[in-house]
């Protein structure tokens, strides 16, 4: 007889046995730009919807693991307040001792279960469940939708992610993999080392002519880069229930909710972005958005959406107007290139370059040139656009103000679907300027202290460190560059961090070393502030 998948009993076992596995290895807990409110906010302020203060919300987490996604945010805005709650209570004992050594009082995390926790009258601006929804059962998804309904401010948004089909089909075909190798004994590192071997040796004597080979290849690919609580929770955990993001929204409008649109910029630009695809889809569609979404998702192959939901009555409108630029903060690490007259362009033409990434767009534009030269200059801080517009206007006087301001904002939102240009209702405030001792803030140092390979960055990011962690930890402000430079050196000499020197001069390779990693701070804006050169 099949087993009742809505009965108490199986919901209680499926807990158990998923919770065994977290207790053992804890799930990577990182901070998502995507589910950031602050992201959120922009979002529905490109919509023109009034959206609440970000730095003074009511900001609430439903499987926040041990607060990598939430107590930075704490650290940001001191006049938020922020609630927690997950399964795990390995998860919450970790993000709590994290919040002591932090002495954070604006934050609480709790051990509760999505079926039965009760939030009483509390309302909250912002509601985020990441990494959860296609991870329960039915009963608890229905649940979850019922809590951000119930507690979610008339003008507030909720974030939800979830995998998507149809895209997520071939992922499944991994899972099965998975599940196969999976005796359930040993270890659980033990236990994905062998869904990551028998992947492996599958993908390895498949025939890459054919379109099933090259699933097998590309997934082992892509999977040998994430860490094994990732593996774990996508492939070895009870349930991972994708679905149609139709029958997400439906369910969503059931419980009294309404789909805003979703957190990535290039999602809500894609039209902009690939026209003759809008036009395609929009003719199957016609006005519905739900249905243009669904038929994107068929034909893009999507695997993973983060959606934003708001309450059932509020007006939802999906049009950017580049207006409402004039409410947002700005940043982007473009800075302005001269081009060689061998490359061919105009004389006028300029290259704006990320000098971390590599990517970069060429313009002839002045005023664009001028407003992302400008950004680039004070990356990663931001500035208000209004500001970036005066910059721009100064730089193409013959032309008409408003003009300037449309081939401004056109090229904001352009470089923004590119990942080119950040917009924020809030500003961040990062200098760049060389420390006399250099010091990393004190969330990083904890983040290190607590034996992360990354810290968060000022737009909430993970910045990977990798072998050069334990460097990274040097970077406490009790040391000037110099004796930071000889610390350095005196570290990979005694063997406690793999870099390679070649030896000619390690003294001069530990400065450069010591010089790459204050730039990466500074462009990350983790550098505490202090006294400078």
């Amino acid at each position: 007889m099949a087993e009742d998948r809505s009965s108490d009993s199986w919901h209680t076992a499926t807990i158990e046995r998923d919770q065994a596995l977290f207790s053992e290895l804890p799930y990577g807990s990182f901070p998502y730009v995507a589910s950031h409110p602050d992201t959120l906010a922009t979002v529905a302020t490109l919509m023109g919807r009034q959206v609440p203060a970000v730095a003074t919300a009511r900001i609430l987490e439903l499987g926040c693991a041990s607060g990598g996604n939430l107590i930075p945010m704490a650290v940001e805005y001191p006049g938020a307040r922020l609630h927690g709650i997950d399964l795990t209570e390995r998860h919450i004992r970790d993000g709590q001792a994290r919040i002591a050594a932090l002495g954070l009082s604006n934050v609480t995390l709790d051990v509760a279960d999505l079926l039965t926790i009760d939030f009483g009258d509390n309302v909250y601006d912002y509601i985020i469940c990441h990494g959860v929804y296609s991870w329960v059962d039915q009963a608890t998804q229905q649940a979850i939708l019922r809590l951000i309904k119930r507690h979610l401010a008339p003008t507030g948004i909720a974030y939800v992610s979830y995998n998507v089909l149809p895209g997520w089909q071939q992922r499944s075909v991994i899972r099965d993999i998975f599940a196969f190798s999976d005796t359930g004994q040993g270890s659980v590192p033990d236990r994905v080392a062998r869904g990551r071997w028998l992947l492996d040796q599958l993908a390895k004597a498949s025939d890459q002519s054919t379109p099933y080979g090259q699933m097998l290849r590309r997934e082992a690919q892509h999977l040998s880069d994430q860490n094994d609580s990732y593996l774990m929770s996508e492939f070895l955990v009870q349930e991972n229930r994708p679905c149609y993001f139709k029958d997400f929204a439906a369910d969503a409008k059931a419980a009294g909710l309404s789909w805003l649109g979703e957190a990535a910029l290039s999602y809500l630009m894609q039209g902009a972005a690939n026209p003759q695809l809008d036009q395609v889809v929009r003719a199957l569609a016609g006005p519905d958005d739900l249905q243009y979404e669904q038929y994107l998702d068929f034909l893009a192959g999507r695997q993973f959406r983060q959606s934003l939901l708001v309450q059932d009555e509020a007006a939802v409108a999906r049009k950017l107007v580049p207006g409402r630029l004039q409410r947002l903060h700005l940043s982007s690490p473009l800075r302005q290139q001269a081009i060689e007259a061998s490359e061919g362009a105009e004389p006028s033409a300029r290259r704006l370059r990320d000098p971390v990434t590599g990517k970069s767009i060429t313009t002839n534009d002045p005023a664009v040139i001028a407003a992302f030269d400008h950004l680039g200059q004070r990356s990663p801080a931001t500035m208000p656009f209004a500001e970036v517009l005066q910059v721009a206007v100064a730089a193409a006087p013959e032309g008409p103000a408003a003009q300037v301001a449309e081939r401004v904002a056109q090229a904001v939102l352009k470089l923004g679907l590119a990942g080119l240009c950040t917009l924020r209702t809030t500003p961040i405030g990062a200098g760049g300027a060389q420390p006399v001792r250099p010091c990393l803030r004190p969330l990083a140092r904890q983040e290190l202290a607590d034996g992360q390979a990354w810290i968060t960055s000022a737009d909430h990011r993970p910045v990977h460190l990798g072998a050069v962690a334990p460097l990274a930890r040097l970077f406490d402000g009790s040391r000037t560059a110099d004796a930071l430079a000889a610390a350095i050196a005196a570290q990979i000499e005694a063997g406690a961090v793999a870099v390679d020197l070649d030896g000619s001069d390690s003294a001069a390779q530990s400065v450069r070393l010591m010089q790459s990693l204050l730039v990466r701070f500074a462009l990350a804006g983790v550098l505490a502030p202090s006294e400078t050169a």
